[in-house]
This record gives structure tokens, sequence and C-alpha cells, in this order.
């Protein structure tokens, strides 16, 4: 009679050693799933770069800790100017609401105009552009409004060199010619009230024919 031997249970750690090799290959093998499911999509896998949500986050990150470092006047002033251009003086005022010291938002200021941020004399210069070819403003006018948003110093300093290139008679004769049908008092008026000297208003006047049949040949304003 054959004797068959009985089969030996190997060794506890034998199994468990086993059932680790057995856990890491499974581990690997889904890592490599993965990456390949990755690569499949075109991404580089040595290049992080590459996955747009990780470079959204590393941007995000990024701009949170600059910010976090920045003092809070500094960014409160990059906000405001974000949203569109501001004058110092709009700027500074806007800071002054927010409740920083007047210090503080001189010091923005500083920062702020050091990296070409703010820039009055380019600023006013397409103010006075825009008030006088599209609202018709005459200079008196312009310098009105500009006081509103420059400080004084800056209107003093650009106000002259930005009037170079605007002829005001042009818009002058417009308004002349558009409202003519109101008779000439009306027009004297509302050419004294856009800022227009008595000169300009008389050569806007010169030549007009007003609805009645009236011809303005004075210099009566």
């Amino acid at each position: 009679m054959i004797r068959i031997p009985k089969k030996q249970n190997p060794p506890a750690e034998a199994v468990t050693d086993e059932a680790s090799f057995r856990s890491e290959r499974i581990s690997e093998n889904r890592r490599m799933v993965k990456d390949t499911a990755l690569d499949s999509k075109g991404f580089d896998r040595e290049d992080a770069s590459e996955y747009p949500n990780e470079e959204k986050k590393t941007t995000k990150r990024k701009k949170q800790e600059e910010e976090n470092k920045r003092p809070a006047v500094i960014s409160a002033a990059f906000r405001i100017l974000q949203s569109g251009a501001n004058s110092k003086k709009m700027l500074y005022d806007k800071l002054l609401k927010k409740e920083f010291s007047k210090e503080e938002c001189r010091t923005a200021l500083e920062e702020c105009e050091a990296l070409g941020f703010l820039n009055d004399r380019r600023l006013l210069a397409a103010q006075v552009s825009y008030l006088a070819r599209k609202k018709h403003y005459g200079k008196s006018r312009i310098r009105m409004a500009l006081l509103q948003k420059f400080d004084r110093r800056a209107v003093e300093e650009y106000f002259d060199e930005a009037l170079e290139e605007i002829d005001f008679s042009v818009y002058a004769r417009e308004e002349a010619e558009q409202y003519c049908h109101r008779g000439k008092a009306y027009l004297v008026r509302r050419l004294h009230t856009l800022g227009y000297t008595s000169r300009e208003i008389y050569e806007a006047l010169e030549g007009i024919v007003f609805e009645d049949g009236s011809f303005d040949d004075s210099d009566e304003t």
C-alpha cells in the first residue's frame, strides 16, 4: 500500500509575504492603468503643467500666496484699478472710503504709480478729448469737470498741453447748427453753459439762419 504524504501548509510568514506581494502587484497594475489612461488623452505624465486642473490650482495658490504677502491697502488699490482707469485723486478718495489711513493711501498711490498703473497725464488728455468731442464742452466747463477727478496740481500741469489738438470752434459750430431751431437766445445760453467764451459763441453763430428767417451777422452775444 502506497502512502501519500500529507500536504503541508506553508508557514504563516510565507502566506503573509505572498498576500503582501499580490497586493503590491495589484496596486502597481492600477497605477499603470491610470497612467495609460492619462497618456491616451495626450498628457505628459512627467510635466505637471500639462494637466489643466493642476495648473489652475497652482496658479490660484500662487496668486493667493502673493496677495497674502501684499499689504491690504495695495490689494484694495489693485482691485479698484482692475475695474477701470482712475486718477490718483480718484484712487485716493476711494481708498479713504474703505477706511485706510491717509498714510496708507499715499503709500498705495506711490506703489501703483511706480508700477505704471497710474498716469494722470495720459488719463487727463483722454478726458479732455472725450469731453470736447463727445460732450461738446468748452474749455471752462472741461476744467471744472477735471477738477472733480484730478487734483489741482495735475490740472494745472497737463491741461494746456491736452488742449493743443482740440479745435473748439468745430464743436461750438456743431452745437449751433444742431440747436439753431430753438432761436438765438437759447443758443447763446446753451453755448455759454457749455463753457464757451463770448468770442467763441459769436464765431459759432456767424452766418447761422434761424427758423424765423433772421440771419446772425452781428457781434452781439
